[in-house]
């Protein structure tokens, strides 16, 4: 029988590739293609909405809805400011890293 840690350890295997990658993707998609075609035609308060409302709901998790819509949006933020593409995918980055550290010792205490 595995312990709470030992079947944590067999994900920690996949997880470096899912912080890396979700995070290239998703700020390829979010930041770098949406909002920054909707920020041609809108203001850049609207683009910076809409596109972080999308990725929020692209997590489907109500509970933390308005977490992602603010990160999303503060992401938008940093993307316009330091335009380039890079600074918010290392956030993104640091931000999921602190997620699994959270999960992590929910599940482990």
């Amino acid at each position: 029988m595995n312990t709470t840690s030992e079947n944590i350890s067999h994900e920690y295997i996949i997880v470096p590739i899912y912080i890396i990658t979700g995070a290239i993707i998703e700020e390829i998609i979010f930041r770098k293609i949406i909002f920054m075609n909707l920020n041609k035609y809108l203001p850049f308060f609207m683009s910076a909405f809409i596109s972080s409302l999308i990725y929020s709901l692209m997590h489907l998790n109500n509970a933390r809805f308005i977490g992602y819509l603010a990160v999303g949006y503060i992401l938008c933020v940093i993307y316009k400011k330091s335009n380039t593409i890079l600074s918010t995918i290392i956030i993104h980055i640091i931000l999921n890293i602190a997620g699994l550290i959270s999960i992590s010792l929910n599940v482990l205490y």
